[in-house]
């Protein structure tokens, strides 16, 4: 006798992992994962020797929650490409290399451990939200280590005993994988029992990638408020002398701007389309660029000789009689 099986599709597989879905985007995503996990691996955890012991489907799902341009911020975060104080110095953009809120030596790590008031202000708002999040959602041995962990980078010269082994390894890992999402198997499998005692069917998988997102944009509100203290506090004494400056300039243009008569209709119309008065009311960007393409109108106008002569006006003037 024979036996007949039923036809199905064919299992495709890449490294035993089954592929379904979007088949062109997950082989795509199979081929240049092992790239990708070597390539984070060197720049959050270069120290850490047991990669294999990494969630790496938590720390790349985490990621696409997050909207594209806050995945952007997050990988230039990550990658130590923010234009922080050690940056600007060595892409000579800058001459010092102190951080613009407190002074100290500002790179990518001195962002989370800022002591400016305002900084130290939405960092605690930042821990009592995450605090108040994992109340409810979390068991207390594990929140106990995610806020020590975080205290602790906070505080290093404070010596804080771990609550179990999983915080000792999550220490070793290091607090950039820590930010980044980059966290122990262990994490999850010990959720998974307390939600089994607890009689719950929720997913551990879930949870950690939900806790990573909280924690992930930890560092983009800092840099935040950091450009926020940075551009309306420290600089408004330079940005109102740039003001007045091209305050100066467009007084000078409007004095020396040649004849209406001279200009082409649509330079005229450059001059005439606002007032002085306005202008000067204009933020600073718009403002500047207003100067820079009056000045370039000007320069065309500078090959003639005496323009705002009488005689040369008169040129332009038909008498019929």
């Amino acid at each position: 006798t024979t036996t007949t099986t039923e036809p199905r599709p064919w299992d495709l597989r890449i490294n035993g992992n089954l592929l379904c879905g979007n088949i062109n985007q997950r082989i795509v995503y199979e081929i240049y994962k092992p790239i990708m996990t070597l390539k984070w691996t060197q720049l959050l955890c270069p120290t850490f020797n047991h990669s294999e012991t990494l969630n790496w489907e938590a720390f790349f799902r985490c990621w696409t929650m997050h909207p594209p341009h806050v995945q952007i911020q997050l990988v230039k975060y990550f990658t130590r490409t923010l234009p922080v104080g050690k940056n600007l110095k060595r892409r000579r953009h800058a001459e010092s290399e102190a951080c613009p809120c407190c002074g100290e030596v500002e790179d990518h790590d001195h962002i989370i451990v800022c002591k400016h008031k305002d900084m130290t202000r939405t960092r605690e708002e930042l821990y009592d939200g995450l605090s108040s999040w994992m109340e409810s959602n979390t068991p207390d041995t594990i929140s106990c280590s995610v806020k020590s962990i975080l205290l602790g980078i906070q505080h290093p010269e404070v010596d804080r005993a771990p609550h179990h082994t999983l915080h000792h390894d999550q220490l070793e890992v290091g607090q950039r994988a820590f930010f980044a999402g980059l966290w122990l198997h262990g994490w999850d499998k010990l959720l998974n029992s307390w939600h089994k005692e607890q009689g719950s069917r929720r997913s551990a998988d879930k949870w950690i990638c939900l806790l990573m997102t909280k924690i992930q944009l930890i560092p983009l509100a800092m840099w935040k408020t950091r450009n926020h203290i940075m551009h309306h506090n420290q600089y408004n004494i330079i940005r109102q002398q740039q003001h007045e400056h091209l305050n100066e300039c467009i007084d000078n243009i409007f004095r020396t701007k040649p004849h209406a008569r001279l200009m082409a209709h649509c330079d005229n119309f450059y001059f005439t389309k606002y007032t002085k008065e306005h202008i000067k009311t204009m933020r600073l960007q718009r403002k500047t660029n207003w100067v820079t393409g009056a000045i370039l109108i000007i320069s065309k106008y500078d090959r003639i000789t005496s323009i705002q002569s009488a005689r040369f006006l008169s040129f332009f003037q038909w008498d019929p009689g």
